[in-house]
């Protein structure tokens, strides 16, 4: 078994080495990759805003603000060029790289599988040929056929891989090495099967040794070819990325270069009209105001230095009109003064006049509540007299009353003795028919007569003392109706009565409402007088103290002067007329100029 595998060893498959420059360049790429992405470009930033505060930025070409964005577009116009130019160098290096990987490695692993494929066969069939055991074949029969169907689909997926390319005839000699070979496997096969052993050596020597080494080789030559394009295809892209680099170094210095540049020519523009500022703006914090300043250009610098000229004149302005304001807060405080005098005077006159106005109307609140006092005790008895002649309406009313109850029984006995008149009547009537009954009767109804006789006198009389009562209690129904008149009269008199003293007290308690709120009115007026006369007092204090302030203003007015007299300003003469005005005009400041006239009030006697 040893000497059988060492005299195939020259068929056994060998991988064929990886060439260096692919795997340099595939590590590349790979390391490469993450630093080609389009994202992570830095966008420019805007150029920032020109123009100062409360000024609207210049659009006009040749200003600070234009040159500025002109530096940096330049800038940026030439880094987005060398971006640009790295953009594409990277896409042209990608795609060769992807094209390289998807299609030549791909390719040439193919071969290479195909080739280790058919290698593993060439031992098997030499494994099967040589061996004088059946079950050789039985076991290895199946890898082969399992073997040649994997390289079957390798070779059909080369084929369409390379179909129309230069390799096309490359994979056509596989094709037809195969197809030897195959045949030399099957004499192997044959004369295996024949036992016969110089049979089995010579068809291995002279055919299937031949045929394996044509098939190696054809597949050796197309991953040859397939490593040639992969060693191309790497160059390219080398060339390409060293293109690259050049023009990223180029334009990068071209930035450097023309950015430094910029650079100093902006700092230049910039830095001396600042320095003259600054020096300007020294000497006007040590009060020197008599430095002229030029302003030239129209960019921001030169409007600057204008902007400085038109604020130290503002400053010239504004303390000339500080002194003529000084000396006329003097002439006005002097003037204060004097007002603030005759204004004391006047006040103390005025607080004297308001005491005694206050000592009168406190003698007219006395009165009002002494009178006020009188008419509630007025209004008190009113009061009590409408409730007396309210008791006594009260009376009357009973009596009426009880007037018309009398009248009333006089009434019911009226009609009762009408009933007595009656009965007495319908007696009477019954007597005459008794007697009228006896007198028929004869004897026998004598006595029954005089008994009727007698009845009738009784009716006679009751009638007769009935009429008497009548006339009684008709006279005495008349009187007490009569009393009963006079008792209503005289309720509606007490009534009236009632109602003059209530009518009475009303008018008394207004009375003394009025008094009242006279009284409330009154002492709010001497509330109001002696505040007054309090104010006045103040304001006499005030005036005092208007008067030391003024007098203080005098001396504040003076030590203003001496300060605003530190300031070192040129004479108006040195003006030259026709000098060139500044850009922006000088503020105006308007100067007051107080009168005080103070009035004289008239004293009143």
């Amino acid at each position: 078994m040893h000497s059988r595998t060492d005299r195939g060893q020259s068929l056994r498959y060998q991988p064929p080495a990886a060439d260096t420059t692919v795997t340099f360049f595939i590590s590349s790429i790979d390391n490469f990759g993450p630093r080609t992405a389009p994202d992570s470009a830095p966008h420019p930033a805007a150029p920032p805003a020109v123009g100062g505060a409360g000024t609207a930025p210049s659009t006009r070409l040749g200003t600070l603000g234009r040159r500025l964005l002109g530096a940096f577009l330049a800038v940026l116009a030439l880094n987005g060029i060398g971006s640009a130019i790295g953009v594409v160098a990277l896409q042209r290096i990608g795609h060769s790289a992807s094209e390289m990987v998807d299609r030549r490695v791909a390719t040439e692993r193919l071969v290479a599988d195909a080739h280790r494929l058919q290698a593993m066969n060439a031992e098997r069939y030499k494994a099967v040929a040589l061996s004088s055991e059946p079950e050789v074949g039985e076991i290895l029969g199946a890898d082969i056929a399992r073997t040649q169907q994997q390289y079957d689909a390798l070779l059909a997926q080369l084929a369409e891989r390379l179909q129309g390319t230069e390799d096309a005839q490359r994979v056509a000699a596989v094709r037809t090495a195969g197809a030897d070979f195959r045949k030399a496997c099957e004499a192997l096969i044959a004369a295996r099967d024949s036992g016969l052993t110089e049979r089995i050596r010579k068809v291995y020597g002279e055919q299937f040794v031949p045929a394996a080494a044509r098939l190696l080789s054809a597949l050796g030559g197309l991953s040859q070819s397939q490593r040639q394009a992969i060693d191309a295809g790497a160059s390219e892209v080398a060339a390409l990325g060293a293109t690259g680099r050049w023009a990223l170094l180029a334009f990068g210095a071209l930035s450097l270069v023309l950015g430094t540049l910029l650079a100093l020519w902006l700092v230049r523009r910039i830095t001396r009209p600042i320095a003259l500022a600054s020096a300007t703006a020294d000497r006007v914090a040590g009060l020197d105001l008599r430095q002229e300043i030029q302003g030239h250009g129209r960019d921001e610098t030169g409007r600057m230095l204008a902007s400085l000229a038109v604020m130290q004149t503002a400053l010239r302005n504004l303390v000339r009109r500080v002194q003529a304001l000084g000396q006329t807060i003097n002439v006005a405080s002097s003037e204060i003064a004097g007002g603030n005098a005759d204004l004391s005077s006047r006040t103390e006159e005025t607080a004297a006049r308001l005491q005694e106005t206050a000592a009168s109307l406190e003698h007219v609140t006395r009165r009002v509540s002494d009178a006020a006092d009188s008419a509630q005790r007025t209004e008190r008895l009113a009061s009590e007299a409408a409730q007396v002649a309210r008791e006594g309406n009260g009376v009357v009313g009973q009596v009426a009353q009880t007037m018309q109850q009398i009248a009333a029984s006089s009434r019911r006995i009226a009609d009762i003795t009408g009933v007595i008149d009656t009965i007495a009547f319908q007696t009477n009537i019954l007597a005459l028919n008794a007697a009228v009954e006896s007198a028929r009767a004869g004897e026998q109804g004598r006595g029954f007569a005089v008994v009727a006789a007698e009845v009738r006198s009784l009716a006679n009389r009751s009638a007769e003392a009935a009429r008497e009562i009548k006339h009684l209690t008709t006279a005495s129904v008349q009187q007490v109706e009569a009393g009963a008149g006079l008792a209503e009269r005289a309720g509606q008199t007490m009534h009236r009565v009632v109602a003059t003293i209530e009518d009475t007290a009303r008018t008394m308690g207004e009375i003394r409402s009025h008094a009242q709120s006279q009284n409330e009115d009154i002492a709010a007026i001497h509330a109001a007088m002696t505040r007054l006369d309090e104010m006045t007092q103040q304001n006499a204090a005030l005036v005092e103290e208007s008067a030391a302030a003024a007098e203080s203003l005098r001396g504040q007015t003076h030590d203003l002067a001496s300060l605003v007299d530190r300031f070192v300003l040129p004479p108006v003469q040195q003006q030259r007329p026709g000098a060139a005005a500044p850009a922006i005009a000088a503020p105006t400041l308007p100067v007051p100029q107080p009168r005080l006239q103070p009035q004289r009030l008239a004293a009143t006697g």
